[in-house]
């Protein structure tokens, strides 16, 4: 009787997801780059350099798959995504950060920021890493005053920055895409975390089609389809896995962060916010971004922040991606420029 009543139970719930969840089921997304791409992150940060990089997102929408974003952006001499060449001999300004400085889903708003700098003294670098948080900035960092001497930095970051851990880069077994590792597992493979490889001439079409593939070769994506509840079980479980270490890992980005004050200086850091589109739709920045703004005034460090500033709201970013939208990115480049580049008084 039991086993009846929990698989009538299990039947019931799953013909209530498939009435009522059936318009937000959307079970599949993969992103693609066109080959090379990331460094390994391990010894070599960045990208290929020199290099034009194909990046694009693509979203089921529970009838067919959509493109979210497809975009191109170039490297320099270092393999950063900015167009000028970075120069050993040149003091650095650095803007270090995740995909959102990078500005992966649109044109990289660094671009632009770049074309409107007109100091001969000081050179901007774009240390801006999908994928990347606090404690992989550190050795960013590391690498990158290694190369040349850091003036000031402006670490742009996001809240969920302080949820994650190193990682590095790897190819997966068929080569046909690359996995981001956590350092302490870094011989591993992840297989949910692949992102694929495409030609960067790929059409339209073509990854559509690719996308199609994959998504028939997912089993995760069988189990999403034909048992709904799975999705919320496995979000539970995830869940639960993700809180037993998440205080564990913000408290080790904590002493992290202050390392890089202790090495660079508090004097010569500053730190724009940057919200999140569910940040931007409440109105307010997450608990953990509150309890983080907290931890930067403690250190009295230039604070700045987006969300009051920088007028975003959700239509500056993509619905199902959440990366900022060309809107978005613009404002972000208007926030820097009024709010935290203007802070710095630099000597031509």
């Amino acid at each position: 009787m039991l086993l009846t009543s929990l698989l009538v139970a299990f039947i019931l719930v799953e013909l209530l997801l498939r009435v009522f969840m059936v318009k937000d089921f959307k079970p599949s997304h993969y992103l693609f780059f066109s080959k090379p791409a990331l460094q390994d992150q391990e010894t070599a940060f960045g990208f290929k350099e020199n290099t034009e990089i194909r990046e694009a997102a693509v979203y089921w929408n529970g009838k067919q798959f959509d493109i979210i974003y497809d975009t191109l952006f170039a490297t320099n001499n270092i393999g950063l995504v900015q167009k000028k060449s970075f120069h050993p001999r040149k003091e650095t300004i650095v803007l270090v950060g995740d995909s959102f400085t990078q500005g992966s889903g649109a044109v990289p708003w660094f671009y632009r920021l770049e074309e409107t700098w007109h100091n001969n003294r000081y050179q901007l670098s774009n240390l801006g890493i999908m994928g990347t948080g606090v404690e992989q900035w550190k050795y960013m960092l590391s690498w990158l005053s290694s190369l040349g001497e850091i003036k000031h930095i402006f670490i742009c970051f996001i809240t969920d920055d302080w949820n994650r851990r190193r990682c590095v880069v790897r190819d997966n077994k068929e080569s046909t895409g690359f996995n981001f590792i956590p350092w302490s597992r870094r011989n591993q493979i992840v297989n949910n975390l692949t992102i694929y490889y495409i030609d960067k001439d790929i059409s339209t079409e073509a990854l559509l089609h690719k996308s199609e593939i994959i998504r028939h070769n997912d089993l995760q994506f069988s189990f999403h389809k034909f048992f709904r509840s799975y999705q919320i079980i496995k979000s539970i479980f995830d869940r639960k896995a993700f809180d037993v270490k998440l205080d564990e890992i913000i408290n080790n980005n904590k002493l992290i962060f202050e390392q890089i004050i202790s090495d660079y200086g508090s004097q010569n850091i500053s730190l724009l916010h940057i919200p999140e589109r569910g940040e931007v739709i409440q109105g307010s920045y997450s608990p953990l971004g509150q309890k983080i703004q907290q931890f930067i005034a403690s250190h009295k460090l230039v604070y700045i922040d987006g969300l009051a500033l920088g007028g975003l709201t959700a239509n500056d970013y993509h619905e199902q991606d959440g990366h900022p939208n060309a809107s978005g990115y613009n404002k972000i480049y208007h926030t820097f420029v009024n709010h935290a580049l203007s802070t710095l008084n630099l000597q031509n």
